[in-house]
């Protein structure tokens, strides 16, 4: 979207992505990867297959030790997904603080423009208008990429529609992710990086609003 940003070209294999870090791709080397992009100001590679990958992170580190790693946190009940403190510690272990990037994934769902305009901000980017080039579908539910006056959303897997979920299972499920939940809020805290609204909430809900030490009251930001 943004025209100093450019992103691999689509490998129909591995689900348009590269998969390149702790994937079947990395013995091809770093010139196949290189050359899986077109030159830019900044190349973005987004691979859900890296963040839990045990050999991702050194992988990574070993080719492109310069390059900023952003992470969306989402409520892992509703994803039904976890263990980012592990993961992020795996990553932090080789790049520094200063290369993350840590965006909440509510508020991006929500207000997409401009968390992208923070985003672009602490890559070095130029300022790009964002906002004339996102439209909220209703029959998707989720805000999708304008271009040539058209709307270009994600494929048929992205924005289903699901059941409400009971207050019996939405309970059930805070009380299995809590444990993950305090521990990335305590880590966040220690490391004074952004805290999602879905960690302090998560916590919160599950201590019976308790004093807790706090995150940055921020909701996206790179880590000084």
């Amino acid at each position: 979207m943004h025209p100093n940003v450019s992103t691999n070209e689509p490998i129909p294999e591995s689900f348009e992505e590269l998969q390149f870090f702790g994937g079947a791709n990395y013995h091809r080397g770093i010139e196949w990867y290189s050359k899986r992009f077109t030159a830019a100001h900044v190349v973005f590679d987004k691979s859900a297959t890296y963040f839990d990958n045990p050999s991702a992170a050194k992988q990574a580190f070993a080719l492109v030790p310069n390059a900023k790693i952003v992470v969306i946190l989402y409520d892992p009940t509703r994803r039904a997904y976890s263990c980012y403190t592990h993961h992020l510690d795996r990553w932090l272990e080789l790049y520094p603080l200063s290369n993350l990037i840590l965006i909440d994934g509510e508020r991006l769902r929500e207000e997409p423009a401009t968390v992208l305009l923070e985003l672009a901000e602490n890559l070095g980017l130029p300022d790009f208008d964002f906002k004339n080039r996102i439209r909220f579908s209703a029959s998707k539910g989720f805000f999708c990429q304008v271009s040539k006056e058209k709307t270009k959303c994600l494929g048929r897997g992205k924005g289903r529609a699901y059941p409400p979920m009971s207050p019996e299972l939405w309970s059930r499920l805070n009380n299995i992710f809590l444990p993950d939940n305090t521990a990335l809020h305590k880590f966040l805290v220690k490391k004074s990086l952004t805290c999602a609204k879905m960690v302090t909430s998560a916590v919160r809900r599950m201590t019976n609003n308790r004093p807790i030490n706090m995150c940055r009251e921020v909701l996206m930001a790179v880590a000084c």
